[in-house]
């Protein structure tokens, strides 16, 4: 993904985080979901190992639910919660187009259109999950020590890396 883009997805996850008022590090991604007016629902007929959905609601306390498989690590679980975010903000334009919004059908999982809206989706998430401001702030001169990442954030090392290498500190 070109660095305008993620320019751009970072801009909109600083905003977002702003609007919700969101604390960083994110502890609690059901408190984040719930301040967005969604619902997290676990689904333990789903394979651990499966992606997570999201779908728009017709329901009185609710605009959208993420379902998730149950069992994932925590790890795990907040970076498939943030990539459904992704989803429902760069995609189904989520409080940013009604009309695009107003358009996506009730109780229908949205399935993503190419691999570039999935790239686009983890680096969402990524930018939402480790903020670039709160990923500076980390920085010891100029070193980005990884486990520290990962630990402060609750991420896994790989979401940790792949971050620190989105941001420019690390080269593949």
């Amino acid at each position: 993904m070109n660095k305008k883009n993620i320019n751009l997805i970072n801009e909109l996850t600083k905003d977002i985080i702003d609007i919700y008022m969101i604390e960083i590090p994110i502890k609690d991604m059901n408190n984040v979901v719930d301040k967005m007016g969604g619902i997290i629902k676990k689904d333990n007929s789903l394979s651990k190992f499966s992606d997570s959905y999201i779908r728009k609601l017709k329901n009185y306390h609710y605009e959208f639910e993420i379902v998730i498989p149950y069992g994932q690590s925590n790890h795990i679980s907040n970076m498939h919660i943030a990539k459904s975010l992704g989803h429902l903000f760069l995609n189904m334009r989520y409080n940013i187009d009604n009309d695009v919004w107003n358009s996506q059908k009730i109780n229908e999982f949205y399935k993503s259109k190419n691999l570039q809206e999935e790239e686009q989706v983890k680096e969402f998430a990524l930018a939402l999950l480790m903020p670039k401001s709160e990923f500076e702030l980390i920085e010891e001169n100029g070193v980005i020590n990884i486990d520290k990442v990962s630990k402060y954030f609750n991420v896994n090392q790989r979401d940790a890396s792949n971050r620190a290498y989105s941001l420019g500190y690390i080269k593949k």
